[in-house]
C-alpha cells in the first residue's frame, strides 16, 4: 500500500464517544511555540502538519487561562493559524480524562459582524422604507431557524414537519412585510408553500434515485453522535437544508409571477 505525505499528516488518534462532554469556546492565539510543516502539492494555500500553539480562552471554565494544543493540518481539516488569530476551540472534557482541545475553526465573528452591517446599510440605502422591510423580513427568518427549527430538530421533533412550519412563517411574515395584505400577497404566499411542497417530492424523488440517505454530509460522524444522545433525526436533516435554501427563489418567483398577473 502506498502512503502519501497527504495521509501521513491525517490525525486518527482521537476518537469521539460521547458528545456531551464537548463544548466550542472562543480563544485568541498567543503564540506558535513550534511549526512543521509543508506546501501540499495540488492544494495552493494549504500546508500539511502540524502546529504547536499557544492558546487563551476567552469563554468557558477555563476563562482566561492559556492551553497548549497541537493543530494538525490535514487535506480534511486545514486551520493554519498565526499570533493573534481568533479561534474557536473544540473542548472534549470527559470526567476522569485528560482533556482534549482542538482548533475547530476561526472566529469569524467580528467579520461576520462587520459585513453585515454593511449590507444593512446598502440595502436601506438603496431600497429606503422597503429596504428596512426586506432587513426585518430577514432578521425574522433569522430567528425561525435559530430559535424555532434548530432546537426543534435537536430536541428530536420532526425535521419535514419543522421546516414546513418554519416555510409557512417565514414566507407569510416576509411577504407581508413587503407587501402588506393584498390578494397577490395571499397567493405569492399560497405558491410558495405549494413551490416548496413540489420541491420537496422532487427533493425525495431524486434521493431514491442516487441513494442519498442524508448520513453522508459535512460533519455527519458528530451528528450520529449527537443524535444518539438527542433523538435528532439525522436522515432528514439534508431535506431540511434543501427546503429552506431554496424557499428564497421559490418566494422571489411566487411574488414575480403574482405581480404580472
Amino acid at each position: 500500500m502506498v502512503v502519501s505525505k497527504m495521509d501521513i499528516y491525517s490525525n486518527n488518534t482521537y476518537k469521539m464517544y460521547n458528545a456531551d462532554t464537548i463544548t466550542y469556546e472562543k480563544g485568541i492565539v498567543i503564540e506558535v511555540l513550534e511549526e512543521r510543516v509543508e506546501s501540499a502539492e495540488g492544494m495552493p494555500g494549504w500546508s500539511l502538519g502540524v502546529q504547536t500553539i499557544i492558546v487563551e480562552l476567552k469563554d468557558g471554565p477555563l476563562k482566561g487561562k492559556a492551553i497548549k494544543i497541537e493543530n494538525n493540518l490535514s487535506t480534511t481539516h486545514n486551520i493554519r493559524v498565526r499570533s493573534g488569530h481568533s479561534v474557536i476551540i473544540k473542548a472534549d472534557r470527559p470526567k476522569d480524562v485528560a482533556p482534549y482541545y482542538t482548533v475547530y475553526n476561526y472566529d469569524r465573528t467580528p467579520g461576520l459582524i462587520a459585513s453585515s452591517a454593511l449590507l444593512i446599510a446598502f440595502i436601506i440605502a438603496m431600497g429606503s422604507l422597503k429596504g428596512l422591510r426586506s432587513v426585518l423580513g430577514l432578521g425574522i427568518s433569522l430567528l425561525f431557524i435559530l430559535g424555532f427549527l434548530h432546537p426543534s430538530i435537536y430536541r428530536g421533533y420532526s425535521p419535514i414537519a419543522m421546516s414546513i412550519i418554519t416555510i409557512i412563517a417565514i414566507a407569510s411574515s416576509s411577504l407581508f412585510l413587503l407587501n402588506g395584505l393584498s390578494r397577490k400577497t395571499v397567493a405569492a404566499m399560497a405558491a410558495t408553500i405549494a413551490g416548496e411542497v413540489l420541491a420537496a417530492g422532487f427533493f425525495f424523488l431524486i434521493s431514491a434515485l442516487l441513494n442519498l440517505s442524508g448520513y453522508n454530509v459535512e460533519g455527519a460522524e458528530e451528528l450520529i453522535m449527537v443524535s444518539r444522545n438527542t433523538g435528532m433525526k439525522l436522515g432528514q436533516v439534508l431535506f431540511v437544508g434543501v427546503m429552506i435554501s431554496s424557499l428564497g427563489a421559490v418566494m422571489d418567483i411566487t411574488l414575480s409571477i403574482a405581480s404580472s398577473l
